[in-house]
């Protein structure tokens, strides 16, 4: 039997086919979801149901037009329901993007208290987010990608209270009331899945971070943690054995107003100016002009769709010798003052309260005024190295100067 169309006719349908595959494929392969800033918001109510809410960022591609899952998937931990962990809820929602490309900053999901069949006790649970394509299943991102580990205290009365129980950990350790035995429970920090860059990366930024709760707080920690007791909001694990301090001061409006971020080494002996405040605090039982060592920049480091967070911190009060200015002793009356800049490397959870705040998302505290402290976004691949910068006279601000950039 022949073919009713030519051979170029024939040919040609072929081509248009085979092409109209490739593209199928391709718009297939395109199709993707990216979650970031992943963390729990512990003991909300929603409309009068009091659970946890999950916070995320959302970016959804090839997906415009067709309706899209996000599923919360929460399990028990192996530890307690034994080899395979058992699913005790799960919870979605849905919507269709209107783009090619579609990012939800903050999206959320509640998982109700009441609505989850908790076992009784004190257990630790997994959440995994969970992104699909509802019309096909087809996933979207990489299942197990974005895990999120917390605690629930079930009792026998049926209410529940979430936790962070790196969080708790850190409380015990300065004394602080447990937030899982207190009956006005705080909201513990966000538990973010940020996932550290790999070998491409500098080994300063590559790094893995060991936890702060398995190394004890040094004396000097213990001792400038005292000593600003009064003036903490809340204080975060930054990783390696360092803690970010969130102050208020006794000229804020109210006690949540945030006016210093300190940053609080393991080691304190590079930062004299600090040692010497906290000698003199000692001493004369007031904070003196020597109050820490400010955080002043968040920086995000994005490489490759993965991401790692340093702050820069800064110590004043120093000499072009590195000893700190005295402002008693006359003999160092016009000699110019230097503060020392620094990048470290923090932790995940630490990084997403810093910028929860500068985004001005967080109900328990705000900043008196103008932010203390900035945030930037970069590809830089190392940490910059520490420098000495100088004061600029106030002449010289008057006159437009301003301070060199670190």
């Amino acid at each position: 039997m022949k073919c009713p169309l030519s051979f170029r006719h024939c040919t040609g349908m072929l081509l248009v086919v085979i092409m109209l595959m490739t593209m199928s494929g391709r718009a297939v392969a395109s199709r993707y979801a990216k979650v970031s800033k992943a963390w729990i918001e512990h003991n909300v109510t929603l409309a009068g149901h009091r659970g946890m809410m999950v916070h995320f960022n959302l970016t959804v591609g090839g997906m415009k037009r067709r309706q899209v899952n996000v599923e919360g998937e929460v399990t028990l931990d192996s530890d307690v329901a034994g080899k395979d962990p058992e699913v005790v809820s799960r919870y979605h929602s849905t919507f269709i993007p209107t783009n090619d490309v579609e990012t939800h900053r903050d999206y959320t999901l509640f998982v109700n208290y009441n609505l989850t069949d908790w076992p009784t006790g004190d257990h630790h649970y997994h959440l995994n987010l969970l992104v699909s394509d509802a019309s096909s299943g087809e996933d979207l991102n990489e299942p197990g990608s974005t895990i999120l580990d917390f605690n629930v205290m079930h009792s026998a009365d049926g209410s529940c209270l979430s936790y962070d129980e790196a969080v708790e950990d850190i409380k015990r350790k300065l004394g602080y009331p447990s937030s899982a035995t207190s009956s006005s429970a705080t909201a513990a920090p966000p538990t973010p899945s940020r996932k550290v860059p790999a070998a491409s990366v500098s080994p300063s930024l590559s790094s893995a971070l060991s936890p702060s709760s398995s190394q004890e707080m040094t004396a000097d920690q213990k001792r400038f943690l005292a000593q600003v007791k009064d003036r903490t909001i809340k204080l975060l694990d930054a990783g390696d054995g360092n803690y970010i301090v969130i102050a208020t001061s006794d000229y804020a409006h109210a006690k949540n107003k945030v006016t210093s971020i300190f940053w609080v080494p393991r080691d304190f002996t590079p930062y004299p100016s600090t040692c010497k405040g906290m000698k003199e605090t000692e001493e004369k039982g007031y904070t003196t002009i020597y109050d820490g060592i400010d955080v002043t920049k968040l920086v995000n480091h994005t490489l490759d769709g993965r991401e790692a967070s340093t702050v820069y911190v800064r110590e004043g009060y120093l000499l072009a010798n590195g000893k700190v200015w005295d402002y008693n002793d006359k003999a160092l009356k016009g000699q110019q003052g230097y503060f020392r800049m620094e990048e470290h490397r923090i932790s995940s959870q630490a990084a997403a309260w810093l910028q929860l705040l500068i985004e001005g998302k967080l109900t328990t505290m705000s900043f008196q005024g103008s932010p203390c402290i900035e945030m930037e976004t970069t590809d830089r691949l190392t940490l910059k190295a520490p420098r000495y910068i100088r004061y600029i006279s106030e002449k010289e601000w008057w006159n437009g100067g301003s301070v060199e950039e670190y």
